[in-house]
């Protein structure tokens, strides 16, 4: 008992050291020592505009206004990131070793710019370089190829986020009013996120997790599975993609109103007879190239009482291309008839 008790009162001293050397620091020395310590590790410059505070809750760590992250030197002068507010949690214990580790960043209404280059290289992809040496400075790590980075953060947490997306040569695609929560505790590990977005039909939410998420952020194809809700529509993703958009897999989706999945992408009112895609379930093999290149095979599409099967290949473009090879047995076209339409019953092979 009294061996306990000892062990309990050394726990009690290690957590009150440790919050009251936090404390003690001023806000604006922690954020300068968490800002070097970025800068070490991704090469990029976190500035701060505002006041600064030291947080014990949720965050242990510091608390700036007016944040921004500066951008790729080829990506232009805007900032890569903007928030409101920015929480950085870092470890207590490594702190008072002299060490900024940082395990969480919590940002409200951040704005993420991001864009690629000619050769498909992304903004936010870091040059490698090993931890900062005792006297602040940083150096390439060779091994690493110059490509790749050592920054790990085991809890990304985004409120009320805006994303702008600048593929090279494309019109910029922009989306806004989105929460994520990302955790990836292990560098090499997988990342388990959940966002959610905000459409015209109402919330739709993605819950995914992604193998290797240091190499699918260094532009290495990973492996993902993603299931994407919005009420009672959804479809799930299972297979592997990149950042510069490339993707192969499985694909399922079941819908029982798809005019509103269409609205909540952004294509405007659709109607859609019965019997022709009102409601719809589908299963495909799927693959997709950066170069606007959509493949179906082994494709079973059941458009709400009418089934097709067979592939279909889709070129996007000013004017898109499709070709497709398709099966089916008989067809109900009674409601294409009844707004006036040709109808009847067809069958082919």
């Amino acid at each position: 008992m009294r061996l306990l008790f000892r062990i309990f009162v050394a726990l009690v001293i290690t957590i009150v050291v440790v919050i009251g050397g936090l404390l003690l620091l001023p806000g604006d020395k922690l954020a300068e020592l968490v800002s070097d310590q970025l800068e070490a590790q991704t090469g990029r410059k976190l500035a701060v505009s505002g006041e600064v505070a030291l947080s014990v809750w949720p965050v242990m760590g510091v608390k700036a206004h007016g944040v921004s992250l500066s951008n790729a030197d080829w990506a232009g002068d805007q900032a890569m990131l903007t928030a409101e507010t920015l929480s950085i949690g870092i470890s207590g214990p490594d702190l008072l070793n002299g060490d900024v580790k940082i395990k969480s960043i919590r940002a409200n209404a951040p704005h993420l710019n991001l864009s690629t280059n000619a050769s498909g290289h992304g903004n936010w992809q870091l040059p490698a370089v090993s931890d900062a040496s005792p006297s602040g400075s940083a150096e390439v790590d060779s091994a690493a190829g110059g490509t790749g980075s050592t920054l790990n953060i085991e809890t990304l947490m985004l409120s009320g986020a805006s994303v702008s997306y600048a593929a090279h040569g494309e019109a910029v695609v922009e989306v806004q009013n989105i929460d994520l929560a990302l955790k990836w505790p292990e560098p090499n590990g997988t990342v388990d996120l959940v966002m959610t977005l905000q459409s015209s039909e109402g919330p739709v939410k993605i819950i995914g997790e992604m193998g290797t998420f240091a190499e699918f952020l260094d532009g290495q194809v990973a492996s993902v599975g993603a299931t994407v809700t919005m009420g009672d529509d959804i479809a799930r993703f299972d297979g592997r993609a990149g950042v510069s958009g490339e993707a192969a897999g499985r694909l399922t989706v079941k819908s029982g109103d798809t005019a509103r999945v269409l609205s909540a992408a952004g294509l405007g009112d659709v109607s859609l007879p019965r019997g022709l895609g009102q409601s719809l379930t589908a299963g495909s093999d799927l693959t997709y190239t950066p170069d606007g290149r959509l493949t179906l095979r082994d494709l079973n599409l059941d458009l709400g009482g009418n089934v097709l099967k067979g592939a279909v290949d889709l070129t996007l473009g000013e004017v898109p291309y499709v070709t497709a090879k398709l099966q089916a047995q008989d067809l109900d076209l009674t409601s294409v008839a009844a707004t006036g339409g040709s109808g009847g019953a067809a069958s082919s092979e």
